[in-house]
């Protein structure tokens, strides 16, 4: 799925609206590789119950934001890299969210996305890389899945 993803996305960048499957492949990558592991924590304010369980005032939560990213309802077939769990569709900051949401989000994820924008397609307009690897096999550490040996890629040819 990742070098039909990466296909796409150098056809898309070639053609109209490529920025918006661009966007949809970095937050996927996000989603598959999260900078944060969990929400800022919060303490619970007054009684509530979630999944369950009965939280009394006081009560310290966080978000595992891994844990939410391989939800199979939210995001179907979550092990695999597919961007189109975001692309053309509005994904709710409930449910997924980089960089956090309302007043204790990230004020440089504009920054960020600039950045990442920019140099994603830059590789992909201008570079063709080959994987080094013959077997590329994900393995689990912590809460991510990654490549066994890393993932070993050689410039081939600039475009």
């Amino acid at each position: 799925m990742l070098f039909r993803s990466l296909a796409r996305l150098r056809q898309e960048l070639a053609g109209e609206g490529g920025e918006k499957y661009l966007e949809a492949v970095i937050y996927e990558g996000l989603r598959r590789r999260p900078s944060n592991l969990f929400t800022s924590v919060r303490q619970v304010k007054q009684p509530f119950s979630l999944g369950g369980y009965e939280l009394p005032a006081g009560t310290l939560i966080a978000v595992c934001i891994p844990a939410l990213s391989m939800r199979d309802d939210l995001f179907p077939n979550p092990r695999s890299f597919d961007p189109d769990h975001f692309y053309g569709k509005e994904i709710p900051a409930s449910v997924w969210s980089p960089f956090g949401d309302g007043p204790h989000a990230c004020t440089g994820r504009d920054l960020a996305m600039a950045v990442m924008k920019t140099a994603l397609a830059t590789v992909v307009r201008r570079a063709e890389l080959k994987l080094v690897q013959d077997e590329v096999r994900p393995v689990r550490v912590a809460y991510y899945y990654e490549p066994n040996k890393g993932l070993l890629v050689t410039l081939e040819k600039r475009l």
